[in-house]
């Protein structure tokens, strides 16, 4: 048996030279006194408001049981101040609670003081 012997691979390309007339992003923006927006990766992304549930599901039936509980004045005064999708304490932090009501559908409603 002979011996085949597998071709080279092509050389590699070497990079051009960039000439020194050209700018940068940074250094145009200065001259020309405009400011490109740069993306930060670590930006926070805005919420989005999940939609509203499906009229007479399980979930519509305890958002409108939660709604009587707490009162259309204290359910506007979260939604103008942006807290109505924040939570007032840390995940995983044991509470003792006293219901308030149940649902119609047999779950406790508790209000947080």
């Amino acid at each position: 048996m002979e011996a085949t012997t597998l071709p080279s691979p092509p050389a590699k390309k070497l990079k051009l030279d960039v000439p020194e007339a050209s700018t940068t992003i940074a250094e145009a923006s200065t001259s020309s006194q405009s400011v490109v927006p740069q993306s930060n990766p670590k930006r926070k992304r805005k919420f989005k408001k999940p939609p509203p549930p499906e009229p007479g599901s399980s979930e519509d039936v305890i958002l409108r049981d939660v709604f009587s509980l707490l009162g259309e004045s204290s359910i506007k005064a979260a939604e103008e101040s942006g807290l109505d999708y924040t939570a007032p304490i840390e995940k995983g932090v044991e509470l003792e609670l006293t219901v308030s009501s149940l649902s119609s559908n047999g779950m406790s409603i508790e209000v947080l003081i």
